[in-house]
């Protein structure tokens, strides 16, 4: 059996300067206009209203915040020539319905929901009070709007592991995800939005979900895919997440900040040395899009030291698959209007 040292090499690649310009890839085409519905969330008597700031801090969004978060959505957007209608005065709702604000039963005040200390200390066992009649509420309220993409605002629930108290805590949930055919989030943003619409539109993350956590993990695997008869490109592309040619394979941020990756600091790129089934040397030059509005760098979601802006941006291949997917999948949703 072979052994092999990882040679990890620094490369300095720029700064982050000038992020990608976001270009207009389709601009003689028909403008894709999807309408939208904004339902903020409470408990049934009112309480735990849907926040700005991830849960029970903050303060509640108007309906002119939300077109704002709108106008900013709409700017990603164009580059696919994708348009989101929102009207303040019809398409932003407040509900009073714990089932729509909760994602299980038990009571928000109460922070350890009463479980048996058991359930709370071992963290192989995620603690589960899920009421199925709250999915069944979620699920009525896309059906009550199917002419539109919902976004459910609410004050949410998960459960959260604290490394420091060796217990789970209950707590609201501070990431938008795509479920039950809408869009659900907790603290709302256009970054995040922009990001939760690309699933909506079918499109995955730029980064794939292998269990790579660390540099030695990602060599492992890679010379695994070459034993089992994979060529060198063929065994990066195990850490390419969407399948589109035109977004470079990425490992995530997760372990390129072991290698020292930061935020907007010099555009760093690292060179992986890994092993063939002969012994022969290949490099993968890791250099992930870190602007890309599918990844999950902060870059995506923060405004840049220079601009003052958020730079995110989509490729040319994610803005064809998302209006390919709206003209197929989504016809009951879309505006019929001229450009």
């Amino acid at each position: 059996m072979l052994t092999a040292t990882i040679l990890l090499g620094l490369t300095l690649q720029g700064a982050f300067s000038a992020p990608p310009k976001q270009l207009l890839y389709f601009p003689n085409e028909k403008i894709i206009r999807v309408r939208a519905m904004f339902i903020a969330a409470a408990d049934d008597n009112g309480g735990h209203r849907h926040t700005n700031n991830f849960g029970r801090t903050g303060k509640t969004e108007s309906a002119a915040e939300i077109a704002s978060i709108v106008r900013e959505m709409n700017k990603a957007y164009a580059c696919a020539g994708i348009k989101l209608e929102f009207d303040p005065r019809t398409d932003f709702k407040v509900r009073n319905r714990t089932a729509l604000n909760r994602n299980f039963s038990s009571d928000l005040d109460d922070p350890e929901f009463a479980l048996p200390e058991s359930a709370l200390t071992d963290r192989s066992k995620l603690p589960r009070k899920f009421d199925p009649a709250f999915t069944a509420e979620k699920l009525k309220l896309v059906e009550e709007f199917p002419d539109r993409i919902v976004f459910l605002l609410q004050d949410g629930s998960s459960w959260n592991w604290d490394g420091q108290r060796g217990r789970w805590f209950a707590g609201t949930q501070n990431m938008g995800l795509n479920a039950n055919g809408m869009i659900t989030a907790s603290g709302v943003a256009a970054p995040l939005l922009i990001h939760e619409m690309g699933h909506y539109f079918g499109l995955p993350h730029t980064f794939a979900n292998v269990s790579a956590d660390s540099p030695a993990r990602m060599k492992a695997m890679l010379e695994d895919a070459m034993k089992s008869g994979k060529s060198k490109d063929e065994a990066i592309r195990i850490f390419d997440g969407d399948g589109f040619a035109d977004t470079p394979a990425d490992p995530g941020p997760f372990v390129l900040q072991t290698l020292g990756y930061g935020a907007f600091k010099s555009k760093f790129g690292w060179d992986l040395e890994f092993e063939g089934t002969e012994g022969e040397s290949y490099t993968w030059k890791i250099n992930p899009d870190v602007y890309n509005w599918m990844s999950y760098y902060p870059e995506v979601s923060y405004t840049h030291p220079a601009t003052q802006k958020v730079e995110g941006h989509f490729s040319r291949e994610q803005a064809a698959a998302m209006r390919d997917f709206a003209t197929k999948k989504l016809a009951n949703k879309l505006v019929a209007k001229s450009n």
